[in-house]
């Protein structure tokens, strides 16, 4: 049988590293990402909606409400990062 000399023993590609972290380190911290990224995904996902049926507004109904059309996408996601911050 021929041993594969390539690899030092600390180099051996069953002990896989990234950068000084290990693959366990970043598999156990893949399910809070998962849901960071879930969270966020469903905050955007709600500006949006609410940007949709605001922009169906008049510019009357959106001064009643305090916005204006030429800063409604800026106001919606102001108010989803507020939201978010909670």
């Amino acid at each position: 049988m021929h041993t594969n000399s390539q690899f030092s023993p600390a180099e051996t590609p069953t002990t896989p590293k990234r950068d000084g972290v290990s693959l366990r380190r970043l598999i156990e911290a893949l399910p809070a990402r998962i849901s960071a990224w879930a969270t966020a995904r469903a905050h955007r996902i709600g500006a949006e909606l609410i940007w949709r049926e605001l922009s169906k507004l008049s510019d009357a109904e959106l001064h009643e409400r305090g916005l204006t059309r030429a800063t409604l996408a800026r106001d919606v996601c102001a108010e989803a990062a507020r939201r978010k911050a909670r």
